[in-house]
């Protein structure tokens, strides 16, 4: 059995000799600029910071997104089956409308939940400015993270959110539904996060300087959310027996981990190419 040590020096020489052969390619050029950005900016390590965050971002917000869903349909007299139904959601989600429906404790949750949501909603508003501003090498700035900007950052995440379960509505008016549904989530979410990130820190001059990054999250994303229903829930619910909610609860950080890791890499990908189109490049 080969040693670590051999194993890492057999993998060295073979990425010598690839770059060898490649290494004047554009494409590969551009991809080691960006591999080597990632490394010195230490990409996994800003990533699972930003995991972290969005997973405690995300306990607010279901609080809330269930609780307010409860209240709506009791306010229009709705089913709250409909209610969520109508907004892509279901299984425990929908679960879950239907019990804050009928508990009086929903406007207590919404009192408590939405002063949480919005401080957790800064904190990760906090770590994203961070992150590019680190990637973009820029000095830290207060105005980063006023209140207005936590309150668009919030509209913006919750848009984010949306656009996957409200776009599945067109299965019900076509078996081909996802030939449209899949390229238009991608685009509006490429594009909402377009509009964030030239709101962040960075050095572009121009909105097309921040296009890579953006199809970088469109796509990325789009990737990430089929691997976790496809690959990682079915891993999940396959060792619930086993695991139980630890499982569960590792299933959501690792499929958190892999967004954040798209949004570390949307940064650097538009950093290198910006450094490149100005003849500096990051060193190896």
């Amino acid at each position: 059995m080969r040693r670590p040590a051999e194993l890492r020096a057999g993998g060295k020489a073979f990425v010598e000799r690839l770059d060898d052969r490649y290494g004047d390619r554009p494409g590969v050029s551009l991809a080691r600029d960006v591999l080597a950005l990632d490394k010195a900016t230490a990409g996994g390590e800003l990533a699972a910071a930003l995991a972290y965050r969005l997973f405690l971002w995300f306990l607010p917000f279901v609080l809330v997104l269930v609780a307010g869903l409860g209240a709506y349909a009791e306010i229009h007299n709705e089913s709250p089956k409909d209610v969520a139904a109508r907004l892509g959601l279901a299984g425990l989600v929908v679960q879950s409308v239907v019990a804050a429906a009928k508990s009086d404790a929903r406007w207590y949750a919404l009192a408590i939940g939405i002063p949480v949501l919005l401080y957790v909603t800064r904190n990760l508003l906090r770590t994203v400015v961070a992150i590019h501003r680190l990637v973009w090498e820029l000095p830290r700035r207060r105005s980063d993270i006023a209140p207005g900007r936590v309150l668009v950052f919030l509209l913006f995440m919750i848009a984010f959110i949306v656009v996957g379960p409200a776009s599945s509505s067109a299965k019900d008016w076509t078996d081909w539904w996802w030939v449209v549904v899949v390229p238009g989530i991608v685009l509006a979410r490429g594009g909402l996060w377009l509009a964030l990130s030239y709101r962040l820190p960075n050095r572009a001059t121009r909105w097309t300087d921040l296009l890579p990054g953006a199809a970088i999250v469109g796509v990325g994303i789009a990737v990430v959310n089929l691997f976790t229903i496809y690959a990682v829930a079915a891993i999940a619910a396959s060792r619930e027996d086993s695991y139980g909610a630890l499982g569960t609860a590792a299933a959501v950080l690792f499929s958190l981990w892999l967004t954040s890791r798209v949004i570390v890499l949307s940064a650097v990908a538009n950093t290198a190419l910006w450094r490149r189109s100005r003849g500096s490049r990051p060193s190896a």
